[in-house]
């Protein structure tokens, strides 16, 4: 008797959440979104060593109907802005210059020669564009007062398909009474010999970028520990396994923490959302600075 009143006091109980869950999803028709406008979304990062670029597209709201198809579906989906005003400003001396745009990158492009961009200063970023509000975002370059070295790559473990697990290992040595962010990037420049047009084609792999604040660090030596996986077999050939150290803004830092936050929950449902940083007024985007420390070339 206890077991069948158990069983009808689940079932009824299953029966009630059945009805309750199903009562709460309702089509609703002719329902009157709120207007979202779109806005400029705008990323750089400029350096005292590089050259400047500027990709300016606009946003796709959620409720922004735009047809997807073929054609769009993966490159098209954001509109890129070939005709905005781009202006960097030097803050500190009140220089500006207009940054073109460029029809084979596909952003807006500028000789490193043509402006300097100097350690410690200020610059601002200024994008307009038709039907669009002006955006606007500005950074402090970093004071590239840190040292780094590279000391060697480790070989961890590998497997019978080619995918080795390494280690980078280095320092940095942190300033002291500042307050500063670093970024380690590796990747690997591989070369492969077309069969199809007998041509020979260069690109990056195995690319891999490691985060470091100096909190509760500063004026220490911090330690470099970068794992990465690597994958090579006889199709392509490697050219060398480049490391590069940054000593990057709090924009670059906090942009890109946000990034990799996303990256951690994009396959989890039951994860709380997570928003991508932006310091672009106006607008949604990053406009950010680093400072290169160090670049090695290892495993030619």
């Amino acid at each position: 008797m206890i077991l069948q009143s158990t069983k009808s006091i689940v079932t009824i109980a299953a029966a009630t959440f059945t009805i309750t869950f199903a009562s709460c999803i309702k089509d609703v028709d002719d329902v009157n979104l709120p207007s979202t406008p779109r806005k400029l979304v705008v990323q750089s990062f400029i350096s005292p060593t590089d050259s400047i670029f500027v990709t300016v597209f606009a946003s796709q709201p959620i409720n922004y109907n735009i047809p997807i198809d073929g054609d769009n579906y993966y490159y098209n989906a954001f509109d890129t802005i070939k005709t905005a005003t781009v202006i960097l400003a030097n803050i500190e001396d009140n220089s500006t210059i207009a940054v073109p745009y460029d029809s084979k990158q596909k952003k807006y492009a500028l000789p490193p020669n043509l402006f300097a961009i100097e350690k410690g200063n200020e610059y601002e970023l200024r994008v307009t564009a038709n039907n669009f509000e002006a955006a606007s975002g500005r950074t402090v370059v970093p004071l590239g007062n840190a040292t780094s070295s590279i000391e060697r790559i480790d070989t961890i473990s590998t497997d019978e398909w080619g995918y080795t697990e390494m280690r980078l290992i280095g320092t940095i040595i942190d300033p002291k009474n500042e307050e500063n962010f670093y970024s380690t990037l590796i990747y690997s420049l591989k070369q492969y010999e077309s069969s199809w047009d007998e041509t020979t084609h260069t690109f990056i792999s195995n690319y891999s970028k490691r985060l470091i604040s100096d909190s509760n660090m500063d004026g220490r030596t911090i330690s470099i520990r970068h794992e990465f996986s690597s994958y090579d077999d006889d199709y392509y050939t490697n050219l060398g396994t480049t490391t590069e150290v940054y000593e990057v803004d709090e924009h670059y830092y906090r942009f890109h923490i946000s990034l990799e936050n996303i990256y951690d929950i994009m396959d989890n449902p039951f994860s709380e959302s997570s928003h991508l940083y932006s310091n672009i007024e106006g607008g949604l985007g990053v406009f950010g600075s680093y400072i290169t420390l160090n670049q090695t070339t290892l495993n030619k």
